[in-house]
């Protein structure tokens, strides 16, 4: 009952939403990463604010998808239990019942976007998960770009002379 409902409508606007909300809380926390390290200035904290509101946003999204399928689960089984105590509910009926309740333990109800991703709060996690992964490759190129060149690499303007112990060898580059 809770799987399929409104998943038609708010599928694609969802996909949509985090298709745009996860650059922009990756980039943010590249930003603040970045703010760290070149000496946090407070007129520039705004980014850690977008950081913030972002990654609150998908704590709320995941929390509430979470509480609404265990809630939804919960009153069924509830309003499922009150007709089964009724002394007019035939036994057919409770046989029934019972069947389905056991269904609904082995098969707990749960929301999903469009039938593409769970919304629950392991959701969160592996959002937040795939984000940090990107943060570290973003971090690794960010120190590849600010590591010094190494001073004895080849470099095809100039002429260089290495020195291998008793003769000196000269690599000229103007003829190629």
């Amino acid at each position: 009952m809770v799987r399929y409902s409104g998943s038609a409508a708010i599928g694609p606007a969802f996909i949509l939403n985090i298709g745009k909300e996860f650059p922009a809380m990756l980039l943010a926390a590249y930003g603040v990463i970045a703010w760290l390290d070149g000496g946090a200035k407070v007129n520039e904290s705004g980014i850690l604010i977008i950081l913030i509101h972002h990654l609150a946003d998908l704590i709320l999204l995941g929390n509430s998808a979470h509480y609404a399928a265990h809630s939804a689960g919960s009153d069924i089984r509830d309003e499922l239990s009150l007709i089964m105590v009724r002394p007019r509910t035939s036994n057919k009926l409770k046989n029934e019942i019972r069947e389905f309740l056991q269904l609904m333990d082995a098969s707990p109800p749960y929301i999903t976007v469009g039938g593409y991703v769970i919304l629950d709060k392991e959701f969160v996690s592996r959002l937040l998960g795939t984000m940090v992964t990107y943060l570290v490759v973003l971090l690794q190129f960010r120190h590849a770009m600010h590591t010094p060149t190494i001073p004895w690499m080849y470099h095809p303007t100039s002429n260089t002379t290495a020195s291998t112990g008793d003769m000196d060898v000269g690599i000229s580059t103007d003829s190629y």
